[in-house]
């Protein structure tokens, strides 16, 4: 009996001892600084789930843009002339890369939605001004939060992004030159929750149980020798 309630015992330290769930998250980025327009097939990719790290629980994907248009407008008229120059993008897409499910393409900005607006009163003939700096930008969009075992492998995912940015004129004759031009910044973020299995350190009373237990084998040890 004696020998059982040690065994018991010593069950209950390594219980203790033992593997115990823990919440956990990991996130991965990546991003273009100040690319000059157009994107063309401009790649963003980050990491799928390593399922080593322990259970996948939730995902969120989302990705940010913003553009700017900057640089300088000339009246190449023969008089003075009032005009406005607007910069627009036409769009703003990123294509669904290497992870078709749950993930579809994207449309980061509606189309023709205005970068900078600038107005100019009685620009002479000749004359150049500057236009900009002004942005536009598209927030965050939540690409998709939950749970898909999809994101669940070797490698990683992404997008292939490209732009339409357009400038147009009102006013002027026809007579309006402009070097203009638009830069954007794209991040795209994937964020894992999961439960990684951990082996705390056992505290002071659970090694001094422990400790017990084992003196405790040895004189049972001792008792049948002597027998």
């Amino acid at each position: 009996m004696k020998l059982n309630k040690i065994s018991a015992a010593l069950s209950g330290v390594l219980l203790l001892a033992g593997a115990s769930a823990q919440a956990a998250v990991i996130t991965f980025t990546d991003s273009y600084t100040d690319v000059l327009t157009e994107l063309s097939g401009e790649q963003l990719r980050v990491s799928l789930f390593d399922s080593s790290l322990g259970a996948l629980t939730g995902v969120s994907v989302s990705f940010s843009a913003a553009v700017d248009s900057q640089g300088t407008v000339t009246n190449n008229g023969a008089a003075p002339e009032n005009f406005t120059v607007q910069t627009l993008v036409q769009s703003y897409l990123g294509t669904g890369v290497s992870l078709p499910t749950p993930l579809s393409d994207i449309t980061a900005m509606s189309p023709f939605s205005s970068i900078n607006t600038q107005s100019y009163t009685n620009l002479a003939s000749g004359a150049s001004d500057t236009f900009g700096p002004g942005g536009a930008s598209s927030g965050v969009l939540d690409l998709f939060t939950g749970y898909d075992a999809s994101f669940i492998g070797a490698g990683d995912f992404g997008y292939d992004l490209t732009t339409v940015i357009l400038t147009t004129f009102a006013g002027g004759g026809g007579n309006i030159g402009a070097d203009i031009e638009t830069y954007t910044d794209g991040t795209l973020t994937v964020e894992y929750t999961y439960t990684a299995a951990t082996t705390p350190v056992p505290e002071p009373g659970s090694l001094l149980l422990m400790g017990l237990g084992l003196v405790g084998l040895a004189g049972i040890g001792r008792k049948k020798w002597r027998a």
